[in-house]
């Protein structure tokens, strides 16, 4: 792998951390360095915040699991309540007619 390889590589690897926003690699040798010193030059996380990052993530996604949970629950619920509701009505309106005839 050519030096001017490597750097493209490095480059590649600032592009994905968000450190280096270049759309386009530079194509001489001159041009790499000077991006990696730039790159060099950026403050990047420590790994603790981008760990407490992802744990605040999975946080968020099992409290959204939860709530997805909670929500068929509710609709369950709601479908017996309607259901309990048309049957109470059919037996009514039935010993309505029954009492009238």
């Amino acid at each position: 792998m050519s030096a001017l390889q490597k750097a493209h590589t490095l480059l590649s690897e600032a592009q994905d951390l968000g450190i280096y926003s270049a759309e386009k690699l530079p194509v001489s040798w001159e041009e790499c360095v000077s991006s990696l010193q730039e790159v060099q030059k950026k403050p990047v996380k420590p790994e603790e915040e981008i760990a407490s990052e992802d744990q605040a993530f999975e946080n968020l996604q099992k409290e959204r699991l939860e709530l997805i949970e909670e929500l068929k629950k509710t609709k369950d619920q709601l479908d017996s309540a309607k259901s309990l509701d048309t049957d109470r009505r059919g037996y009514s309106g039935e010993a309505q007619n029954n009492y009238l005839d």
